[in-house]
């Protein structure tokens, strides 16, 4: 569920933080906006890659797929859930950085993008039909295609947001009672896995929040910006690639020295918790800028 938003905050803000910007449409183009992104990520990646490599020593056709960010093409758990788990994400996010200088043109070109965003609905609800009812062969929830039209229908809600958010008037209790919905929503179809197409629902409820947050006008969306959350706004990433190899080291390796964190759940869960809030600040100050530095 959370990983659905991500992908459609990201679309989001990389459209609009581009919108003013001349964003060439070309192979090369691509090669040097995933360059750019990669910048930030790859020492990240690095450590639950190697962390994960001496741990759980995979085969060599893992390790390989892993090293180069191919684990989410696979649809056998095994292998996109491999190593650290979580990198699957990265690997999904890569393809749409790729994409990003070729679906920013035909989205600055679009007349209609609410048209748009409905054909890439309809999209997403097709390939969804395709793997109920056609059984075909892909893992909805990693799949780079699928996840690269979750990051669509984010760019489109940015085009949308720009285009209508003077003609739009929220107040604060409209916006808040959206806010609440949208996230009720999100909850209720996260616990609803009865429902055959509550994955391309969340996103629709996705779209729908991060749009409203655009306006910052609800009691969410500044709760959000207080001091506190925009903190650990600022580490998610760090805090969402590094919570597999930081849970692990604490039952493996911790846990030998107190066993007291391997049979108390809570305990462990809390030691772990301050384990990687401290780590995601330690990586950022000692790793994340002076490796930005040097390129």
């Amino acid at each position: 569920v959370g990983v659905g938003f991500f992908f459609v905050a990201a679309g989001f803000f990389a459209y609009y933080s581009s919108v003013n910007k001349t964003i060439e449409c070309s192979l090369k183009a691509s090669f040097s906006y995933v360059a750019k992104k990669l910048v930030s990520i790859l020492p990240l990646y690095g450590i639950g890659y190697l962390y994960f490599l001496l741990l759980s020593k995979p085969t060599f056709s893992t390790a390989i797929i892993n090293l180069f960010m191919l684990q989410a093409w696979s649809s056998d758990d095994r292998i996109y859930f491999s190593l650290n788990g979580p990198s699957w994400y990265i690997a999904a996010l890569v393809f749409c950085y790729f994409l990003f200088p070729f679906i920013y043109k035909i989205i600055k070109s679009a007349k209609r993008p609410a048209l748009f965003l409905l054909a890439i609905l309809i999209i997403r609800v097709g390939i969804e039909a395709a793997v109920s009812f056609a059984h075909l062969s892909i893992a909805l929830h990693v799949f780079p295609i699928v996840r690269a039209l979750d990051y669509t229908m984010g760019m489109l809600v940015a085009a949308l947001f720009l285009k209508y958010r003077n003609a739009l008037k929220l107040n604060t209790l409209i916006a808040s009672v959206l806010e609440l919905l949208s996230l009720a929503s999100i909850i209720i179809l996260g616990n609803n896995l009865t429902f055959r197409f509550n994955a391309v629902a969340i996103i629709v409820a996705c779209c729908v929040l991060v749009f409203i947050f655009a306006f910052d006008k609800g009691i969410v969306s500044k709760a959000l910006s207080f001091r506190l959350f925009d903190m650990f706004y600022s580490i998610q990433l760090e805090f969402y690639l590094l919570h597999s190899a930081v849970l692990s080291f604490t039952y493996s390796v911790i846990g030998l020295f107190l066993p007291l964190i391997k049979e108390n759940v809570s305990i462990r869960v809390a030691v772990s918790y301050i384990l990687l809030v401290v780590s995601c600040a330690i990586y950022r100050l000692l790793l994340k800028k002076p490796f930005e530095k040097t390129l």
